[in-house]
């Protein structure tokens, strides 16, 4: 039986391997520049070394209570004495990097069918990797690549890495919730866990996730579809409401107001005062491609559950970095656009998987020279702009030597 399963699924657990390599080839160079850096990496490892020299559990917590990082690296750092903590942070980041990729390389087979031949696991295995690289359109800003932009991939924060791969497999048994005819549904233990890890490691996806999966709720009943409630009440909802609530009790934080711009406004005086400049064009080249794909294919797109909840969680997060701001001098740490990050990311892997299964379809009508073939040339031209602008992203990080110039010259 086994050896059945894995010959009816040999291409896409080939793509998986194929990602897991070169997931740790290309973001080795990454892991090993941003862990030595006086940035979130170097913060957070400072928060661990007072951990490991003795500092009372419930002290970290308030400090850190998202600390699914944190957790990886010591316990690494537990398991190889021989090894430093940035040793332990490298492996813990590429690990990481693993899981986002085989994360969003599992999207991409379930919307977009498994690959079926050698050809196709490699075209699969290209795609996921450039998931993991994409930026916002940022090439006509060369001096201003991040901020007011609302990127799907930065480098700089592990806590963010840790979340990205919980954020994938939470928004699928969310999506899925949705489609109970698939009959596909994730035991919920496990679903639970995901909630949990998701939250540990930040909790900025699940708090634009819930209004979202309570849009798409309404909206899926309005027209009288089924809904896996035992997936959206118990295996997401409750934990979610009580990790929240517990996260909430332990922070030492400063609040948060509505305050529209603020914070976008605080780090372009704190950074780049072209951050806060553009900010409806910047918005529309951060997620041209998920808009590109929805747009070209609108009849079919209202009626994918999965891709509609990805954008009302994009849009959740879009406004919480718009239209929210901590107090205090936690305002220029600018905490909210992690929400919008993450959901854009999700949303880039869900518009993918929801691109090759058009492009599938396309190549089986083989209709040539027709308006869905130039539309989905289009969107693979947009998507490549996408991809480069990443690739110079990427490169800037691999041939830096101090993280502060690419923050003071080119955020």
């Amino acid at each position: 039986m086994m050896r059945a399963w894995i010959r009816r699924h040999r291409f896409v657990l080939l793509a998986a391997a194929a990602v897991s390599l070169a997931a740790l080839v290309v973001f080795l160079p990454i892991v090993s520049f941003v862990v030595g850096q006086e940035v979130d990496y170097g913060y957070h490892l400072y928060y661990i070394t007072q951990l490991v020299n003795g500092q009372p559990a419930a002290e970290f917590i308030a400090r850190v209570p998202h600390f699914g990082y944190h957790a990886g690296v010591v316990l690494v750092y537990e398991l190889l004495p021989d090894l430093s903590l940035e040793g332990a942070a490298v492996i813990v980041s590429l690990g990481y990097y693993v899981l986002e990729g085989l994360a969003a390389l599992l999207v991409l087979a379930l919307l977009g069918g498994e690959p079926k031949s050698l050809a196709a696991a490699l075209l699969y295995t290209a795609a996921t990797l450039s998931l993991l690289l994409v930026m916002p359109i940022n090439l006509l800003t060369p001096d201003n690549l991040i901020l007011g932009y609302i990127p799907a991939n930065v480098y700089y924060n592990p806590t963010m890495l840790t979340l990205k791969p919980y954020a994938v497999l939470l928004f699928l048994c969310a999506a899925l919730a949705f489609q109970p005819v698939l009959r596909r549904r994730v035991p919920l233990p496990l679903v639970g866990m995901i909630t949990v890890g998701c939250i540990l490691a930040k909790p900025s996806y699940i708090i634009a996730l819930l209004p979202a999966l309570a849009a798409e709720t309404v909206c899926v009943r309005w027209r009288r579809r089924p809904v896996d409630w035992r997936t959206l009440v118990w295996g997401i909802g409750l934990p979610a409401g009580v990790m929240l609530t517990i996260q909430f009790g332990l922070f030492r934080g400063t609040g948060f107001y509505f305050a529209p711009l603020a914070m976008l406004n605080e780090v372009g005086a704190r950074i780049n005062p072209a951050a806060p400049q553009n900010l409806g064009l910047k918005f529309a080249l951060s997620i041209l491609f998920p808009a590109a794909v929805y747009l070209f294919n609108w009849r079919r797109a209202l009626r994918c559950p999965a891709l509609n909840l990805a954008w009302l969680t994009f849009f959740a997060g879009a406004a919480y970095m718009y239209l929210l701001a901590e107090g205090g001098e936690r305002l220029g740490h600018a905490n909210f656009r992690w929400s919008a990050q993450s959901a854009v990311f999700v949303l880039f892997i869900v518009s993918a998987g929801f691109f090759i299964e058009r492009s599938r379809h396309l190549l089986n009508e083989r209709r040539l020279l027709s308006l869905p073939v130039c539309a989905f040339v289009a969107g693979a031209v947009i998507f490549g702009l996408h991809v480069v602008s990443g690739l110079n992203w990427y490169t800037i990080h691999v041939n830096a030597v101090w993280m502060g110039d690419i923050i003071t010259n080119l955020w």
